[in-house]
């Protein structure tokens, strides 16, 4: 059995106790519907029923408490990082579920909630007692310190390649009188490999961020566009340097994200904002080209790193579409698979 399948917990917060998610090794959406531990001096409640694989989880959960333990005292400003995965580089990342406002059916393509996420105990703390300090600073009115903070460690971010030839023609005017000089390598940044925006003021410190770094690209992937239209509504500009990919199904029905990108792009036409979908193929990374054309008949952009077949070519390196291109019309496709 694969590590981390019998073991499938997910920490949520430490205060006043340590409490979490629990999966089973088949349905791991299914955690996502309240299945629920706490601990607290070596005392596990499981709710709802207790898990077939509980001794397990059972020693995960002493390893979550033994690190909260050595961490107790530690500001959760220090664990402010910028995290990285090997497909896309440097991120920001907070904790799945418990920082997405809305649970639906694009999270169960989310590689967010199983591998490394699963199983590095020692990340899964990092992320929530990194949420629990920015909901600190927002309720004492003092985003702006971890808005400085961002800022001057993203104009310091290393740029890592020039924009890829393969998309220049297809790049906005803006991209042309920005770097002039298309061939110099550029940093890339992307938002939320795990967790979601979480909040409006939240929402408006990562709109500022973006708007005080122009020197990098941003990508924000969402599920709640509601949160990008009050900052709009309020008079926020949505940078052009912040490209926003908001996930759905499908051929889903118009519905309260469709409302928002719309009343977002009647605010400010010029926002760049579109959507990305999960597609499922018949196997792990496998994905019919025919199917693909049937399925998108006006056409999409397939992510290249969710189809490759070798490990070294699932990065972002090369293509970084995401980074510039949003469209309504012509989709970024992801296909579903679980794990790194």
């Amino acid at each position: 059995m694969r590590k981390g399948r019998a073991t499938s917990i997910f920490l949520q917060g430490t205060a006043p106790t340590l409490r979490g998610l629990w999966f089973d090794s088949n349905s791991p959406f299914e955690g996502l519907r309240g299945r629920t531990w706490t601990i607290k001096e070596g005392q596990v409640t499981w709710s709802p029923g207790t898990p077939k694989d509980a001794d397990l989880k059972v020693n995960a959960l002493l390893e979550i408490e033994r690190i909260h333990e050595r961490n107790l005292q530690i500001d959760g400003e220090q664990f402010f990082r910028f995290s990285g995965t090997s497909k896309t580089g440097k991120t920001w990342s907070l904790p799945a579920v418990e920082s997405c406002p809305i649970i639906d059916p694009t999270c169960v393509g989310c590689y967010a909630l199983d591998g490394w996420y699963r199983t590095n105990l020692i990340g899964q703390y990092a992320r929530v007692r990194r949420l629990e300090k920015l909901r600190d600073l927002i309720a004492a009115n003092r985003m702006g310190e971890w808005v400085d903070w961002m800022v001057s460690k993203l104009r310091r971010l290393r740029p890592v390649e020039p924009i890829p030839e393969q998309i220049q023609g297809e790049l906005s005017p803006w991209y042309v009188e920005t770097f002039l000089d298309r061939t110099a390598p550029i940093a890339f940044f992307r938002w939320h490999d795990s967790g979601d925006l979480f909040n409006v003021e939240y929402t408006r410190s990562v709109v500022q961020i973006a708007q005080s770094t122009s020197n990098v690209l941003h990508w924000l992937p969402t599920r709640v566009p509601e949160m990008l239209l009050r900052v709009a509504q309020d008079g926020q500009r949505l940078p052009n340097n912040l490209a926003i990919q908001v996930s759905r199904v499908h051929d889903q029905q118009p519905d309260h994200r469709s409302v928002s990108v719309d009343k977002i792009l009647d605010l400010q036409p010029d926002a760049r904002i579109g959507w990305s979908e999960i597609l499922r193929g018949p196997s792990s990374r496998t994905i019919s080209i025919d199917n693909f054309r049937t399925v998108y008949p006006n056409g999409a952009d397939l992510c290249p790193a969710t189809v490759a077949d070798r490990s070294e070519d699932r990065h972002c390196g090369g293509c970084r579409k995401c980074w510039a291109l949003t469209s309504r019309e012509r989709p970024i496709v992801f296909a579903f698979h679980r794990g790194n």
